[in-house]
């Protein structure tokens, strides 16, 4: 089981997040490490990683420009259009990777260019052989989930997650990522 938590607090009057997270990790069905390292830093925000940890930088990676833009905002009065912003050009991320993970599927499995799948796929496939891998598209997810820390520009938190089914969500006060994820979150609550 693998976890990562984050949660806003307040340390000598300033807002602050709290990040913590397991060191366990696994390569296939064999391999365990206990010394894996599950944060990354864009600029002074902090994110954890649960999942696949390759897949993981790969989004954090998509992720780097949005978190920079945002992190350099510093006009409070406009907080709230910035974090729109912000989980807009997340969720543009996400989009991103995940046609990225699709692209790579396609040539993978079929060994042509995804554009040409989408325009002559259905000639090359049956009926039944086309629907197939058009559900195992849809089935693709991000392998893997993050949580982004950092605080706006009205000293607010800015707690971000990302799920491996692409969702994004700003989270109030805490949130929760991994395989064991919703243990601790009923123990946060």
């Amino acid at each position: 089981m693998t976890v990562g938590i984050a949660s806003a607090c307040k340390h000598e009057g300033k807002t602050g997040i709290v990040l913590c997270c397991d060191w366990q990790g696994t390569l296939g069905d064999f391999i365990r490490s206990d010394s894996t390292d599950k944060m990354r830093y864009i600029d002074w925000a902090t994110v954890l990683l649960a999942g696949e940890l390759t897949a993981a930088d790969e989004l954090v990676f998509e992720c780097d420009q949005p978190v920079r833009a945002f992190l350099s905002k510093t006009d409070a009065s406009r907080s709230d259009t910035d974090l729109h912003e912000y989980l807009n050009g997340l969720r543009d991320a996400v989009a991103r990777r995940k046609a990225t993970l699709v692209k790579d599927y396609i040539r993978r499995t079929l060994g042509i260019d995804d554009r040409d799948f989408w325009q002559n796929g259905k000639q090359y496939l049956t009926t039944a052989q086309h629907d197939q891998l058009l559900r195992e598209i849809m089935a693709i997810d991000l392998d893997t989930e993050v949580i982004i820390g950092a605080t706006r520009a009205d000293d607010d938190p800015a707690i971000v997650r990302i799920l491996s089914g692409g969702l994004v969500s700003w989270e109030d006060q805490f949130t929760t990522i991994g395989s064991g994820r919703l243990i601790a979150e009923a123990f946060l609550h």
